[in-house]
């Protein structure tokens, strides 16, 4: 079992909260003009600019379908300062424009500044691999590990890593990957703030030219999500531990645990699919390795959207995906599944307003409400997924 023990470094520092607005502390700069200001930090390209496209998303088509990731690359920046949970990195109180998530400068709101006596200093190389929605276990695995990936495949060494290690999920897979458990600086909350001997960033691995506004969802890097896909499964494949598992081919995600989004007659669609052979996870309360050899082995996946599905980057091509929607819709899976060649469903019970789905931040008041909502699904959509099976 993979503990963090006593070794393993907890801190919480205390300060005053700045917000983003026309007096914030710190400034937002280009990475060119960063580099051209302070030219000791070294720039190492690591992935060159991928292109994309995938065939449309049938119930939005207006859902930009194409675009190109940035080039990925790492800094190493000399006494570089890392804060926060969400691993925010500054140089002179500046915060470079390339690692601002999703393109939503606003996700900044709760950057703060530390005095500099309040600051950690720490020896030796650390890398920086948290960023914004790090809580989500589906960002989790596409970027946060695909940070980490990155480091990985261009052989980039560290003496700490800097990410969060609270929920299971976290450390379950940091574990799996060979991390140990005191080389993790584990931040505690906002209030935190660490000055390296050398801070080590790898960029965004899910920075497009499409940006936020037009979409919900975001697009997952091929090169990085297969490494840490490859990485994960081989590893929990391997586990000396593992017995038979008694788990069905046909898996039926439920949202029971979830904080959120719950479908109000999961137990009515359950006993529904029960009759062809279904059997109902709460993923929640498997281990990371269990989730992953029930996808790896699974031949139809049902579930209503949600941070569990992305699992499905586990399961063996020709797999089939159900995807039930409320009226939030979010084309994420629908691109996993053209990626690792799945067969791919969506399933679509409420009608939905367009313009809150293709320009959310302009309508992010409704986008909030929708985000949360409850979904009754009639069983006539159900016999969809039977019918097709």
């Amino acid at each position: 079992m993979f503990i963090f023990n006593s070794k393993t470094i907890f801190f919480t520092l205390f300060c005053t909260t700045s917000l983003i607005n026309s007096n914030a502390w710190f400034q937002l700069i280009s990475l060119q003009n960063l580099m051209q200001k302070h030219p000791e930090i070294q720039y190492q390209k690591c992935l060159d600019p991928i292109s994309f496209k995938y065939e449309k998303f049938s119930i939005l088509p207006a859902y930009a379908n194409q675009g190109t990731f940035h080039e990925c690359f790492a800094l190493t920046i000399p006494n570089g300062r890392v804060q926060a949970r969400q691993g925010f990195t500054f140089v002179d109180n500046f915060f470079i424009n390339e690692f601002v998530w999703a393109d939503r400068p606003d996700a900044l709101v709760i950057a703060q500044q530390i005095p500099i006596n309040k600051m950690l200093k720490v020896t030796g190389r650390v890398a920086v691999i948290t960023q914004m929605a790090f809580q989500s276990y589906s960002h989790w695995l596409n970027e946060v590990l695909g940070r980490l990936a990155l480091l990985e495949m261009n052989h980039i060494s560290y003496d700490w890593l800097y990410t969060p290690c609270d929920k299971p999920f976290m450390r379950e897979t940091l574990q799996l990957w060979g991390i140990e458990g005191n080389k993790v600086l584990c931040p505690s909350d906002a209030n935190v703030c660490v000055q390296a001997e050398q801070l080590v960033v790898p960029s965004l691995v899910i920075n497009t030219d499409i940006g936020f506004n037009n979409h919900v969802g975001l697009y997952a890097n091929p090169v990085t999500l297969r490494y840490v896909r490859e990485k994960l499964l081989s590893k929990a494949l391997a586990q000396p531990q593992i017995t038979a598992k008694n788990f069905s081919k046909r898996v039926f995600i439920s949202r029971e645990d979830a904080p959120w989004r719950h479908m109000i007659n999961e137990n009515e669609v359950f006993q529904e699919l029960q009759k062809y052979g279904f059997q109902r996870y709460q993923l929640s309360k498997m281990s990371v390795v269990d989730q992953i050899l029930l996808f790896a082995d699974a031949e139809v996946v049902v579930g209503e959207h949600g941070t569990g599905l992305v699992n499905i980057i586990y399961c063996k091509p020709e797999t089939k995906v159900f995807e039930i929607f409320q009226n939030l819709i979010d084309s994420s899976f629908w691109y996993l599944a053209q990626m690792f060649h799945l067969r791919y469903q969506a399933i679509k019970t409420k009608d939905f307003v367009e313009e809150h789905m293709t320009n959310p931040i302009a309508h992010f008041n409704e986008y909030k409400i929708i985000w949360k909502q409850n979904t009754y699904v009639p069983l006539a959509y159900i016999q969809q997924i039977t019918q097709n099976l």
